[in-house]
């Protein structure tokens, strides 16, 4: 879908009217505390598993407007296998 000349000048306009940080300053004190800081154990960074996919579909609200492509969360949910596999297709080898 592409945007309008309207919608971008109306992007245009926000990003403009947005603060505007200036760059950080480097700290080399800063750099010590990230270089010896522990690292987080917590967080997984495996990938995704199928089942993981199945279950995020179903915890989906009905009744909510279709993403920009199109497609209806009732839609995922009356063909949850096949959805499930093509997203975690996607995600995981894509």
């Amino acid at each position: 879908m592409q945007f309008g000349d309207e919608v971008l000048e109306q992007w245009r306009e926000h990003i403009k009217a947005s603060p505007n940080h200036p760059p950080g300053v480097h700290s080399a004190t800063s750099d010590d505390k990230v270089e010896t800081s522990l690292l987080d154990t917590d967080t997984t960074v495996a990938k995704p598993s199928l089942g993981e996919f199945m279950i995020a579909i179903k915890r989906l609200r009905n009744g909510h407007a279709p993403d920009s492509v199109g497609i209806l969360v009732e839609l995922l949910e009356c063909a949850i296998g096949p959805a499930a596999c093509t997203l975690h297709f996607l995600f995981i080898h894509v």
